[in-house]
């Protein structure tokens, strides 16, 4: 009798967590091209959700630049340099975790037919410009509807990455010694 409650009980359960997963976010219509890291990232999800919180970037423990905090396996300095940078932008998702820093789509108002998307991956804990990666995505409004600029801005999208540098650089150098 004890068996077949908890056979039962556990039927009951996996239903209900099947019954939540059709509760998801509504997907956007029109999304930007993802990389196969960015697609596996979004198909898995990360470990603290969309929104995972960063401590510990400004402590002792991120002075050195081959030390990251617990469970940051990106450089604190890169990482806190991409979000400086990019504060202008609607923020979509950061997985500190992960490395990934995607943005919503941003419409200048000085270029209202124009709107742009940032999708910024963090890949080592070195503070270099090989740790980092930027992908600029654009988009233009033509008769009502949101289209794909043809040509990939690899120019925005490398000026991005220098300002990113400069701003890690500038707080490596405002970092009291450890």
């Amino acid at each position: 009798m004890l068996r077949r409650n908890n056979i039962v009980l556990a039927c009951v359960l996996g239903a209900l967590l099947q019954g939540c997963s059709s509760f998801s976010s509504k997907e956007r219509s029109i999304e930007a091209p993802l990389d196969s890291e960015m697609r596996r990232q979004k198909r898995l999800g990360s470990l603290f959700g969309d929104e995972a919180l960063v401590f510990g970037v400004g402590n002792a423990l991120s002075r050195s630049k081959a030390v990251t905090p617990v469970g940051m396996r990106v450089n604190p300095l890169l990482w806190q340099a991409t979000l400086e940078t990019l504060n202008f932008m609607p923020l979509l998702s950061a997985d500190a975790i992960g490395g990934v820093i995607l943005t919503d789509w941003f419409i200048s108002p000085k270029k209202p037919s124009q709107r742009t998307k940032v999708t910024a991956r963090i890949t080592g804990v070195e503070l270099k410009a090989a740790s980092l990666q930027v992908r600029l995505y654009r988009q233009t409004l033509s008769h009502g509807q949101w289209i794909n600029a043809v040509d990939a801005d690899e120019d925005a999208s490398n000026e991005l990455e220098v300002l990113i540098l400069r701003r890690a650089r500038t707080l490596n150098i405002q970092q009291p010694p450890a």
